[in-house]
């Protein structure tokens, strides 16, 4: 799109000229670099998570689609932003199960409660 600036013959100027350039920071209203910042953050957290393995990758995916219209005058910018974490390492306990008074009871069975504290190393008693 042009526009004439003065009174018809002379000098242009395009709205791309006066507007200025599309920036990442100035996208959307800034946001951006907002959901980057707050998936980094996740990111962190999760790497920092003792439950996770300290060394695998986790990943932020910045993801941008554009759609021309048919004139090609007009984009259509699909932003999305994607943050792939590490699990939880798998872990596994064990329930003793029984019957109290009919009903069915689950015990959590802890592995320091099936020694005595007690016990030196060499198997006696204190």
């Amino acid at each position: 799109m042009r526009r004439e600036r003065g009174g018809g013959m002379g000098e242009t100027t395009s709205t791309f000229e006066t507007i200025g350039p599309i920036t990442l920071e100035g996208m959307d209203g800034g946001s951006v670099p907002k959901r980057f910042a707050d998936l980094l953050e996740r990111v962190k957290e999760n790497i920092l998570d003792e439950q996770t393995d300290p060394v695998k990758r986790r990943e932020i995916v910045l993801k941008f689609g554009f759609v021309p219209n048919e004139q090609r005058t007009h984009v259509t910018l699909a932003i999305s932003c994607v943050v792939k974490l590490e699990a939880p390492a798998p872990r596994a306990t064990m329930f003793t199960l029984g019957r109290k008074n009919g009903k069915a009871l689950a015990l959590e069975v802890k592995q320091e409660s099936l020694f005595d504290r007690d016990l030196n190393p060499k198997g006696g008693v204190h």
